[in-house]
């Protein structure tokens, strides 16, 4: 927490964010945060739906950051497509036989598209 706190700090010193956005990072942080620390809690687990499940939401997020980078960044680098390859792989190899990696990467589309869809709400929400 006290992480999140410093770098949100951080960012609104240096980026001139007004306090809508460092409290709406804050909150996303904290709810996310949580979220993606359960999910990779659950990876470890013994039930296959639950790890496959698991796999797919993380490898998700970070898959849908890289999409976010290359469709609506500027300045779209290879960092992009590094995440989003790295989010797939995640995804892909964590789970233990075909069926389960290939239902663990369609969780990975959904959560990605959606995640896509969510910045592009925040972004429509903070250009109004």
């Amino acid at each position: 927490m006290a992480s999140l706190l410093g770098m949100t700090g951080t960012f609104g010193a240096l980026d001139a964010a007004s306090p809508r956005e460092v409290t709406l990072y804050l909150v996303v942080g904290v709810v996310a945060g949580a979220l993606f620390g359960l999910a990779a809690s659950v990876v470890d687990s013994d039930r296959w739906q639950y790890r496959t499940f698991a796999a797919g939401v993380l490898g998700g997020v970070i898959t849908g950051e890289g999409l976010y980078g290359i469709a609506v960044v500027d300045v779209s680098g290879p960092q992009w497509w590094l995440e989003l390859t790295l989010g797939l792989l995640i995804a892909a190899l964590i789970g233990r036989g075909w069926m389960s990696r290939m239902l663990s990467l369609g969780t990975a589309a959904i959560v990605a598209l959606s995640l896509l869809s969510a910045y592009a709400l925040y972004d429509a929400a903070m250009l109004a």
